[in-house]
Parts: structure tokens; C-alpha cells; sequence
């Protein structure tokens, strides 16, 4: 919405000027308790008195007083101040105590397998905070999209924006995975190349959804074209076809924890991986950060954290930069 201000109207320092010269009963006490010159009070009062055409002070070397008029604005000026010093508090009180309302873009999967746990932590440590949660895919611009943080899973090597703060939180190794089930009917994988007994399902956002680029730490590296029988671009979908069998997929460590751990998943070609994801938190701006704002991406850097130690994630190999 656009403000038109008309033209003469004076900054809110000269009516603090005319306030402080008027409840201090004269240019040298106000000087006295402002450490602003005499001289510059009282031109900035005359000033603003040509602007509205009135007289607000009768003074002379031996007199002064506040006219009728003078009194009347006086009690405005306060009114404005008074105004101006809430606003101040308000904006204080939103950077300093975490509170209000905070918007996150967050990938679904990364949402259900991490960080939707990681915002009720957040919530009950933080009971006056707000959380408003966009769960997408799409590349969301925090500059335009009226998020304060957006979450991203990208290439460690991906170019980044230029306007943006971007924090790295970790790194997500993503691995081969199956369902037992479908193992069955051959034996798992002894090498790379033996993958094109498997059929395969893919994620369809990624530049890998037909083409698995595999190594090793000794610097091996396999690369498995392959025809999905599922191209979905949902990882969490693509989990939920792995564990009923549909076909083998490469899946971040931390989406396919649990069924790792319950044997409802199992790791193919062990020592092989695919490359790994940076998750990154990215935002506009440090400058005038929300103490919520700031709470909630400390917490999510803490909850990633835990999760690198937990084995499920690894730590990131850059800290927080900027771009721009």
C-alpha cells in the first residue's frame, strides 16, 4: 500500500523538541536536560511553528510561556510520542523474546522424517511462538514467497542464490535400499554392476531419477542407468513403494532410518553410496532477525545436531555464509 506524506510535515524529533523546551519551562532547562544547544531548540521550534502558521511559545529574555494553541498541540505531540515509544516497545518485545508468528517452507519428507518433530519440540519450549508450515518441493524464494526460513535438501556442489543467508545443518548420505521381499527371487547384489537384475524406483525432482552415481571411500565410482518402474517426485512416496517391494531406490539415510532398523528395509551393496543431500535453512536477512525467527533456527541447527550424533546424519562441511 502505498503512503502518500505530505509535503512539510515535520520529522517526530521536532515535536519531541517542542515537548521536552515546553515541559521543562524554557530553552535553558531543556538544554539543561537534553544536552541539545539552545540555539538549535529554538530554531527547530520556530521552525515548526512557520510550518503551522502558529505561534506555540510567547518568549522573550525574561519570559515564557506555552500559548492556548502551544497547550493544545502539546498534548498531540505527547499523544504522537507516546505512540512512537509503544511502537519501539513492540518492536523490542518481538526481538528480544521469542513470540508471534513464524512462516517455514520445509520439503514433506524432510518434514515427516526430521523436522516435524524437531517444530513440537520447538513449540512446547516456546509457548507464545506461532508456527505457520508450508510443506513443498518447489524451490521457495524467501524473499518474495513470505517465509522466514525455508528448508532445502540440495547438491553439495549446487549453486546458490546470491541474495540469500544460507546455514548448512547437515549432510543426509543417501543410500541403496530394499524391501526383503524383494530379494527373494535372487540374491542381493554382490557388485555395482549386477543392480540391472533389480528393477528400480526413482525420484522424479532429481537429476539422478534414471542415473544412480555410486562410490566408494577408496574412490570407485559406478554409474547405473536404469528405467523406474516408479518416477515419483515425493521421496516419501518413494519410501513407501521401496518398502512394499516395488523396486530398489536410493534413499536418504534419514528417511529409511526406522526401516533400517526394523529390517523392513535393508542396505544393498554396502560401502557403496549415492551423493549425499545438504540440507541448508535459508533466509533473507540476519539484520532485524526475530528473536523467533532466530530461536527457531538455532533449534533446528540443535535438532540436527542430535541427529549426527545419532549416525542418521553427517556434519556439514561449511558453516553459516552469505551470498550477496
Amino acid at each position: 500500500m502505498m503512503i502518500a506524506v505530505e509535503p512539510g510535515i515535520r520529522s517526530l524529533d521536532d515535536w519531541a523538541l517542542f515537548a521536552a523546551v515546553a515541559e521543562h519551562g524554557g530553552f535553558a532547562a531543556a538544554e539543561r536536560a537534553t544536552d541539545i544547544p539552545k540555539s538549535r531548540l529554538s530554531r527547530r521550534v520556530a521552525e515548526l511553528e512557520a510550518e503551522l502558521g502558529v505561534r506555540l511559545i510567547q518568549r522573550s529574555t525574561r519570559r515564557f510561556a506555552i500559548t492556548p494553541v502551544g497547550e493544545q498541540v502539546l498534548q498531540h505531540a505527547r499523544a504522537m510520542l507516546a505512540e512512537a515509544e509503544a511502537a519501539r516497545a513492540l518492536v523490542h518485545e518481538q526481538t528480544q523474546q521469542p513470540r508471534g508468528t513464524v512462516r517455514l517452507a520445509c520439503p514433506p519428507a524432510l518434514l515427516h522424517a526430521a523436522v516435524g518433530a524437531q517444530l513440537s519440540t520447538f513449540l512446547n519450549a516456546w509457548p507464545q511462538v506461532r508456527l505457520l508450515v508450508e510443506a513443498t518441493n518447489r524451490n521457495v524464494d524467501v524473499w518474495h514467497d513470505g517465509v522466514d526460513l525455508a528448508l532445502r535438501v540440495r547438491a553439495v556442489d549446487a549453486m546458490l542464490p546470491q541474495d540469500e543467508v544460507v546455514r548448512a545443518l547437515a549432510l543426509s548420505p543417501h543410500l541403496l535400499v530394499a524391501a526383503p521381499r524383494l530379494l527373494t527371487a535372487a540374491a542381493p547384489p554382490a557388485t555395482p554392476a549386477e543392480l540391472v537384475r533389480l528393477p528400480t524406483v526413482g525420484l522424479g525432482n532429481s537429476p539422478d531419477a534414471v542415473r544412480w552415481r555410486l562410490h566408494r571411500a577408496d574412490g570407485s565410482e559406478f554409474e547405473h542407468l536404469h528405467e523406474p518402474r516408479l518416477l515419483v517426485d515425493d521421496a516419501s512416496a518413494l519410501l513407501q513403494a521401496a518398502l512394499a517391494g516395488v523396486g530398489c531406490a536410493v534413499l536418504p539415510r534419514l528417511l529409511a532410518h526406522d526401516a533400517l532398523q526394523s529390517g523392513a528395509l535393508q542396505e544393498l551393496l554396502p560401502g557403496w553410496t549415492a551423493p549425499p543431500g545438504l540440507v541448508q535453512a535459508a533466509y533473507a536477512s540476519r539484520q532485524g532477525m526475530r528473536a523467533a525467527v532466530r530461536q527457531l533456527l538455532d533449534a533446528l541447527a540443535e535438532g540436527f545436531g542430535r541427529l549426527i550424533e545419532q549416525g542418521q546424519c553427517l556434519a556439514a562441511p561449511q558453516p553459516e555464509r552469505f551470498h550477496g
